[in-house]
């Protein structure tokens, strides 16, 4: 019997070779297509989750600012992707939360007005200013090329693209009579892949608010921003405010913020905060004013309240009530309202 010319498996192996190439076609076509789509769509669901997280940390943010309320936003920095047995995925996503400074607050143009004390107006008659920070997120995709960095400062968080800007929240800055300013200090800086808190506290919660009257022009809010494109963020800006208000990019780092001037009988209420991301930072007393009448008869009580930089009640602050005729000096700490009694 002769087997050399005996071919009869020769069509199952060909077949076998060309299905197992097929699979291995499959599987790389499978592994270059398939695989990023499908990474791209984890990661623009995640870029999704972040603005809501933003969001979130706005609202306490501001919540923390005009209450004095303390809240906890879970920022989601990164992202893995789904497991997958015979394909390989990139490392997973990383995302950095950072803190940047920005430069002062400044209202220009602007005096406190005859409805507050005179002790208010000769601290706003040397023209402060408020520093205040940014805060910054971005992420390093593998496969979504279409994410913006997110910025918060002013109420507003904003999507930085390359050639774009857009607002993902109103701004509370401007209303038709009040304006409200909130300052962020503290320090934040965090990269990774798992979700960090962030706890925003009141330095100072913006429990008073004073009348603000133009001084030699209209008043202007001057906002330091981190957005690198300034002009475009003016023009967002412009679609959120108020009629009474026009948002310019006048220094290239900073929004400017004019204002109708109001009648006299109805000026704008200025109301400022501090809030922090680091739970660090104190306020401390700036001026004192009366509370009540001015007046006051022996066996009266007299009141005052005790302010910071930002025209809120500073609690335990020492004042000493110096006596004019019998030299008796009496020493007393404020309450949690900013008020001590003699």
């Amino acid at each position: 019997m002769r087997f050399s010319r005996d071919r009869r498996g020769q069509s199952v192996v060909v077949g076998t070779v060309i299905l197992f190439g097929f699979l291995i076609l499959a599987l790389g076509i499978y592994q270059v297509q398939v695989v990023p789509t499908e990474n791209a769509n984890v990661e623009f669901e995640h870029s999704q989750q972040v603005e809501d997280d933003f969001g979130d940390l706005r609202n306490d943010v501001l919540r923390a600012g005009s209450t004095g309320s303390t809240g906890s936003t879970q920022v989601r920095l990164g992202t893995r992707y789904p497991a997958r047995t015979f394909f390989i995925n990139p490392p997973p996503v990383s995302g950095s939360l950072e803190t940047e400074p920005t430069g002062p607050i400044r209202v220009l143009n602007a005096t406190v007005g005859d409805g507050a004390h005179q002790n208010a107006r000769d601290f706003w008659n040397t023209s402060p200013s408020f520093e205040t920070r940014s805060l910054r997120y971005d992420a390093e995709y593998n496969e979504f090329d279409g994410a913006p960095e997110l910025v918060y400062e002013h109420s507003v968080v904003a999507a930085e693209f390359d050639d774009a800007v857009l607002l993902r929240t109103g701004q509370t800055v401007v209303s038709e009579e009040r304006i409200s300013l909130t300052a962020l200090s503290g320090s934040v800086s965090e990269t990774g892949v798992v979700p960090r808190s962030v706890d925003p506290r009141a330095v100072s919660a913006s429990d008073t608010t004073v009348p603000l009257e133009p001084r030699g022009g209209q008043i202007t809010l001057e906002l330091p921003t981190a957005v690198g494109n300034a002009s475009a963020l003016a023009d967002r800006w412009n679609g959120s405010l108020p009629p009474n208000a026009t948002a310019t990019n006048a220094t290239g780092e900073a929004l400017r913020v004019t204002l109708d001037n109001v009648s006299d009988d109805r000026p704008y209420r200025l109301a400022l905060s501090e809030v922090s991301l680091d739970n660090t930072g104190d306020t401390e007393p700036e001026y004192i004013v009366p509370v009540g009448s001015q007046r006051a008869s022996v066996g009266d009580t007299v009141a005052v309240e005790v302010r910071d930089r930002y025209n809120n009640p500073v609690p335990d602050a020492t004042v000493t009530f110096e006596g004019t005729t019998d030299g008796i000096n009496v020493t007393n700490e404020t309450n949690d309202d900013g008020r001590v009694y003699f």
